[in-house]
């Protein structure tokens, strides 16, 4: 099940760099919050697809092969708590990139006293890059929650699986 997954990420990633929808994000994007949150989320995914490669692999053993530290429950929790880290720090940087986009996007307008068009409309280009900044890192990282949450499950119910296995054992 977790090569189905990688192969599917790597099919969603190759069409969203032929399509240069990840130039446009990292080429517009300044504050480079959305590359951030790019190589946090493929690292968890590395890091999570090595986890549940070991868990697939014990399970494919089959459990007369499995010993107690082999399922320790807790221990296979935890070694996939990066992942679960990663997913919330990944959130956390997406709003960070609203508000720093906001910011930025009002930031032309913190100066004007009266209401004025002819004021106002010189300032307009820079507002839209701080909305293109404000949505960017939002964007890249409901998508990557999105994916570390869905590996996540798998690895949840492949260690399920697991433990199912030990418990048949003893």
């Amino acid at each position: 099940m977790w090569l189905a997954y990688i192969v599917l990420v790597v099919l969603i990633m190759f069409s969203a760099a032929s399509t240069g929808l990840l130039s446009l994000v990292w080429r517009y994007d300044v504050t480079g919050l959305s590359t951030a949150i790019f190589l946090v989320w493929l690292l968890a995914e590395a890091v999570g697809a090595s986890q549940l490669l070991s868990v697939d692999q014990a399970i494919a053993e089959g459990s007369r092969q499995l010993s107690p530290a082999d399922v320790d429950s807790e221990a296979l929790w935890h070694r996939h708590s990066f992942v679960f880290f990663s997913s919330e720090l990944i959130v956390a940087a997406g709003i960070f990139g609203t508000v720093v986009g906001v910011i930025i996007a009002l930031m032309p307008f913190f100066g004007l006293t009266t209401f004025d068009i002819s004021t106002i409309q010189p300032h307009l280009l820079g507002m839209f890059n701080g909305i293109a900044v404000a949505f960017f890192p939002t964007a890249v990282s409901i998508v990557a929650k999105i994916s570390l949450d869905i590996h996540s499950r798998i690895h949840q119910s492949a260690v399920l699986t697991l433990l199912a296995q030990r418990n048949k054992v003893r």
